[in-house]
């Protein structure tokens, strides 16, 4: 009964985000005491949330092309893509959208057997900061044919917390926790620099960074979105975008998430592992291509802040043997 009236003032504009609480707006004061308004206000907020309900029952039972999907921008990714792409494919992704924002290396050749394997849909995308605009694209272009598209960056890697459970089924149950659910966040876990100055000679990301942050490092409470396209107007934020009437986003417990951070304590369903510094060489010539979602450079106190090493954890190694043999039938 809490969540629901919650649900209602959240979709009926009575309630926002004031840093990590969830407060009243100053009108719901004035609201509450005009209540025939208020009361219509939260009837106006359940049919919202009933029709919505409705419509994703409806939507549920089409058959996609594509269940799980990523989207990305990319710029010179060339040295790391292949090995992104890998992972993903075995992790049970059938399509990825990405976007090519001006790379100025080999990256289109390595992504070649990729595009002509039909596992990645290649699109060049010119300018700075054209984040959104690819985003929007993609939802706007490809959201017809995807039950679930996830946002995320080419240096992070959605894996699986249960190992006999695929991306697919721990989305699908997470879903079903809540029929207006229209996104589910996942959560961070920051990886550090393994100690590393200099770019290691050979060897995956995931062999050679094993070493990450503890979970309760603030930064593991950003989110990343993995969003049913029909439920989202668009995005305006690389992590959160903006939901129809009647849809939210939510995490794994099926609790509401209003906004980009998720305060958590352990990881559940999915781990968003962020290779965020590599070595500190990496870094510094990541940083100089720039944003892809605003004007500026990354300052290189993130590196510091970020290089976060408390935790060594090889879970993604028993990935790697599987990762090289996809890498290798795409001649790559």
């Amino acid at each position: 009964m809490k969540q629901l009236f919650i649900k209602l003032l959240f979709v009926s504009g009575l309630l926002r985000q004031e840093k990590r609480k969830i407060v009243l707006r100053r009108r719901a004061y004035i609201s509450l005491l005009l209540f025939p308004y208020f009361l219509f206000l939260l009837m106006r907020a359940y049919y919202y949330l009933r029709k919505s309900r409705l419509y994703n029952r409806k939507m549920e039972r089409i058959a996609y092309k594509y269940y799980l999907t990523i989207v990305v921008i990319a710029k010179n990714e060339s040295a790391y893509i292949s090995e992104w792409l890998a992972f993903h494919k075995l992790q049970g992704v059938e399509k990825v959208f990405l976007y090519d924002n001006d790379s100025t290396d080999n990256m289109r050749e390595v992504l070649q057997p990729y595009i002509a394997d039909e596992y990645v849909e290649y699109t060049e995308i010119k300018g700075k900061y054209k984040q959104f605009d690819a985003y929007n694209d993609a939802i706007n272009r490809f959201g017809h044919l995807a039950k679930y598209m996830a946002f995320i960056d080419c240096d992070e890697f959605m894996m699986s917390v249960d190992p006999d459970r695929s991306l697919l089924e721990i989305i699908e149950s997470a879903f079903r926790k809540d029929g207006n659910a229209g996104g589910l966040g996942i959560n961070w876990c920051i990886y550090g620099s393994s100690g590393y100055e200099t770019k290691p000679e050979g060897g995956l990301v995931m062999e050679n960074f094993t070493h990450h942050s503890h979970i309760y490092y603030e930064r593991n409470y950003t989110i990343k979105s993995i969003v049913k396209p029909y439920c989202v107007l668009g995005f305006s934020h690389p992590h959160y975008p903006k939901y129809k009437p009647g849809f939210y986003c939510i995490d794994f417990n099926g609790e509401i998430i209003p906004y980009w951070r998720n305060e958590i304590s352990e990881y559940i369903g999915i781990r968003l592992n962020h290779y965020y510094c590599k070595s500190k060489e990496e870094y510094v010539k990541r940083i100089s291509l720039g944003r892809s979602d605003m004007l500026g450079i990354k300052p290189m106190d993130n590196f510091y802040k970020d290089d976060r090493n408390e935790v060594q954890d090889d879970v993604m190694l028993s990935y790697s043997s599987d990762v090289k043999k996809v890498m290798a039938e795409y001649h790559v």
